[in-house]
């Protein structure tokens, strides 16, 4: 359960984090919160070198623009969960990451950090599936935009390259009224893993007489999270 050695960076921007990547590769790891990376470590992980991202205020952002809602990669979970705006609009993504960890961990994990450690059953996976979400995923080369559906590829695992770093979590507007719902199925009734994880968004027509669109993103039943297509359709 030791942790070995390994050389600390703090940049102090963007652009720095992304030259420190770049320049170790898959020798490095960045740190967002480390609630997920610490432990991989305790367990066995040596990088040589870690990343601390904590400085980067620019992305803790959380901003709700007309034609979406770009919510910073290292936003804590628990800025996520109290925000009344996102409470009002997409409630079933404050209501999933509340139910993450303790208020410890929420204090200190990220929503980037939830995503890119590619859990199969983390909880902000499905809802941001059923939402419709995208990824900005910055390098020293650019910037390339990711559909969430397209992100996870394994247990752990992800189209992310080592030198790049997820920025931005991007979520399309409904221009019809919509509402949503987060269920999580647990071992114990607090501070646990998902056994199974149902996030369910479903936007009306203009006259709200019938479904528009109808999106289900599940966690904790396959490799990666996954969108229940079949489902999805009967319902639209």
């Amino acid at each position: 359960m030791r942790i070995s050695g390994f050389e600390y960076h703090a940049p102090a921007s963007l652009s720095e984090a992304l030259g420190v990547l770049d320049q170790y590769g898959p020798e490095a790891k960045p740190l967002a919160g480390g609630t997920d990376l610490l432990l991989d470590m305790k367990h066995g992980l040596k990088p040589k070198h870690v990343v601390g991202l904590g400085g980067l205020e620019q992305l803790k952002g959380i901003a709700l623009e007309d034609s979406g809602i770009r919510i910073g990669a290292l936003c804590p979970l628990s800025r996520l969960a109290e925000h009344k705006e996102l409470q009002a609009c997409i409630p079933l993504l404050t209501d999933a990451v509340s139910l993450i960890g303790s208020w410890q961990i929420r204090n200190v994990g990220t929503l980037g950090g939830n995503i890119c450690h590619a859990s199969p059953a983390a909880d902000s996976a499905g809802p941001l599936l059923a939402l419709g979400a995208s990824l900005e995923l910055a390098s020293t080369n650019g910037t390339r935009l990711v559909a969430l559906s397209e992100f996870f590829t394994g247990p752990g695992q992800s189209v992310r390259q080592p030198e790049e770093l997820l920025t931005t979590v991007v979520i399309p507007r409904s221009q019809t009224k919509a509402a949503g719902r987060y269920l999580k199925l647990m071992r114990k009734k607090a501070v646990d893993l998902a056994l199974l994880g149902v996030a369910v968004q479903i936007s009306l027509n203009e006259d709200q007489t019938a479904i528009q669109c109808a999106a289900i993103g599940l966690g904790g039943l396959a490799p990666t999270p996954i969108r229940a297509r079949e489902a999805e359709a009967l319902l639209n």
